[in-house]
Order: C-alpha cells, then structure tokens, then sequence
C-alpha cells in the first residue's frame, strides 16, 4: 500500500487501484458504536441488497437514506464482522456539504 494523502483524521492509501481509507474521530466527536467499520461505495445499493439478501447474507439495517445524499446499509461478513455499503447522490452530496458557504 502506498499512502495518497493524509489529514488529521483521515489517510487514503492506494491498494492497487481501490483506495483503502483509515479514519479516526480524533478530537472532532466521541467515537461512536460499531466503528471504525469498511465501507463499500456501490453504483446501485439496491442491486447489490438484493444480490447480498438472494446469497443468504446477513442483512443488519436495509438500505436507507440520510441526510447528506447518501444512501446506506449494514451487513456482516461470514465471521460477522459488521460491514457497510453505501450509494452516494452526488448531487445531493455536494448540495449538503457546501450549504451556505
């Protein structure tokens, strides 16, 4: 792995070819349940819940939206581990991130 970029929370490694992300909450908020945790991006996370629910995987919270234009949802691996996937709207992504600025 070769690291990308790093702030003060975060550092994204190249892994040949997909980016590999590790975050912290440092001094920006209390750490909260359940992470740090691996996050998938899907082009279509209905496609991929279906396809996850038809194979027998554990399905924890369906696929709901939230407030920053992403759309999301937990599941665990085979040794259940707790994973997450997420679609984002970049449209409404962007609109949520700069709002006021």
């Amino acid at each position: 792995m070769v690291k990308k970029y790093e702030y003060s929370d975060y550092a994204g490694f190249d892994c040949g070819g997909v980016e590999i992300g590790l975050k912290t909450w440092g001094e920006l908020e209390p750490r909260r349940e359940g992470e740090p945790i691996i996050n998938f991006l899907v082009d279509d996370i209905h496609a991929f819940f279906d396809r996850l629910r038809s194979s027998g995987v554990r399905i924890v919270n369906e696929p709901s939206e939230v407030p920053w234009g992403g759309t999301i949802m937990l599941f665990e691996d085979p040794d259940g581990n707790l994973l997450q996937a997420t679609e984002i709207n970049w449209r409404k992504f962007y609109k949520a991130a700069y709002k006021g600025k």
